[in-house]
């Protein structure tokens, strides 16, 4: 994931590419966030393969006060989907259901051919 920041850095040198991207201080419309700073490990994140770029995705998202998360995946996610089901049909990672729960935002799934919005207790 953090090559990938870099690469996408290099591409569109306008975008910010922050490994702490809460603390940034600069205008940016987007930003690319480098994860290279976990690699010693964080509190929130534990050490599994159950943890993975989605986890991810919504740990930064809590983090950053994000309204929305968007995941985009290669398959599309059932209609009326909650995390629990989209973790038990591999859509995502084992560990998704419980940041799910930590994030107060809406969560969407962006397949190949639907957006699904998924169904927390928040939103419910």
């Amino acid at each position: 994931m953090s090559d990938a920041a870099g690469i996408f850095r290099g591409i569109e040198p306008r975008l910010v590419q922050s490994l702490e991207p809460w603390a940034e201080t600069a205008p940016a419309r987007i930003r690319v966030w480098n994860p290279r700073a976990l690699r010693a490990g964080h509190p929130d994140i534990p050490e599994t393969w159950d943890v993975t770029s989605d986890s991810l995705a919504l740990w930064l998202a809590a983090r950053v006060g994000a309204e929305r998360c968007v995941l985009v995946k290669s398959v599309d996610a059932p209609p009326r989907v909650d995390p629990a089901a989209l973790a038990r049909d591999r859509i995502v990672d084992a560990a998704f259901p419980g940041f799910a729960a930590c994030f107060g935002g809406t969560i969407e799934v962006w397949g190949p051919h639907r957006r699904v919005a998924v169904e927390t207790r928040a939103a419910a």
